[in-house]
């Protein structure tokens, strides 16, 4: 990984397959790369169509540079790889519904609605998922591997009747199997064959039950310029400095500032995209061991950030009582929310690099 950063890419063509069949509980064989490929291949074969369909179009050479474009999209996600699992939200859903929506485009010569290609798309938008349904109903559902085929043969029945549609009223295949293949991909999530199943009760970036009423209570209540306090840094279970940082709720949700809360997708950590470590590691500490254990010392010198709320969640390491400092004002699930009595009212000092490893609070 020398020379790799958070915006490194490199071939790695078995790394998305990878994490696809560990997410699916399943190892990484011939033949889970086979069925994931054929999934592939059948996902996008609106476009597929389309390259058929495309020589007959007076538009062609409009269309074929799209063509190309998608197709290297599809590529870059299967052989390239890059920090994290992000690009799944492009392979899952911007690029297949790219893909098809450039399938349609096949069909702008179109001015009317024909009765065939009507049923062709209820067909693909209903009837594929009734089909595989019925047949998945025969099979037990941790049978991951059995499933997907099990959808790709359902595929290949609607494939089949638009062929005999086809060939009764005597009418061009492809763009026969062009309408049902948009059908089916369009709302393709209709048919739900995920069987991953977190261990967790909830989602692991699910927000702690009484956060979003919390924030909400700020967002009315509080002074725009209040600075609000948090132990509720990470995703999943663990509060530590090396965790997944991906927990913004209580600032998008109280539109207020917060001074320690999820560092992901900032700039300062994309020179540590494994670690992705909260850079402050003194504000760091700072904040835990006044959350964990408020002492005279620790609050002496947390106060001079300005923090005027504290947001406790009681998932998180936390102390009983915040007494001597703040006011209880409002509790709701999990989380208690604090307003400080006794506000820092001096002049709090700005960071003059706010990606030094150093914070003026604690320098001081």
């Amino acid at each position: 990984s020398s020379g790799r950063n958070g915006t490194s890419l490199w071939l790695n063509p078995t790394d998305t397959f990878k994490s696809l069949t560990e997410g699916y509980g399943l190892e990484l064989s011939t033949k889970s790369i086979l069925i994931f490929l054929l999934l592939v291949v059948i996902s996008f074969a609106p476009l597929i169509l389309t390259i058929f369909a495309a020589p007959r179009q007076k538009n062609a050479h409009n269309i074929w540079p799209l063509i190309s474009t998608s197709f290297a999209g599809i590529s870059g996600m299967l052989l390239f790889e890059t920090w994290g699992d992000s690009q799944f939200f492009l392979l899952y859903g911007a690029i297949p519904f790219i893909a098809i929506l450039l399938a349609t485009s096949a069909f702008h010569k179109e001015t009317t609605i024909s009765t065939e290609k009507l049923l062709l798309l209820i067909l693909g938008v209903v009837g594929q998922p009734l089909i595989y349904k019925l047949l998945s109903s025969f099979v037990p559902s941790s049978n991951v591997l059995k499933t997907f085929l099990l959808w790709v043969l359902s595929v290949v029945v609607v494939w089949a009747i638009a062929l005999v549609f086809a060939r009764v009223n005597k009418s061009s295949a492809i763009s026969y199997l062009l309408v049902a293949s948009v059908g089916i991909g369009m709302f393709s999530g209709l048919t739900k064959f995920d069987q991953k199943a977190y261990s967790l009760p909830e989602h692991p970036y699910s927000i702690t039950l009484g956060t979003a009423s919390i924030a909400e209570y700020l967002r009315k209540k509080s002074d725009p310029n209040d600075l609000i306090a948090t132990n509720r840094h990470c995703a999943g279970i663990e509060e530590n400095q090396t965790c997944t940082a991906r927990q913004f709720a209580l600032s998008a949700l109280s539109e207020r500032r917060v001074f320690l809360e999820g560092w992901s997708y900032t700039t300062c950590p994309l020179a540590e995209p494994i670690l992705n470590q909260y850079w402050k590691e003194d504000n760091w500490k700072l904040n835990q061991e006044f959350f964990t254990n408020p002492t005279v010392e620790n609050w002496s010198t947390f106060s001079k950030s300005g923090v005027d709320w504290l947001v406790v969640d009681s998932t998180r390491p936390s102390a009983t009582s915040y007494t001597e400092v703040a006011e209880m004002v409002k509790t709701d699930g999990k989380v208690s929310l604090w307003k400080i009595t006794d506000p820092y009212t001096g002049i709090v000092e700005t960071q003059l690099n706010p990606c030094s490893q150093t914070s003026t609070l604690v320098s001081k």
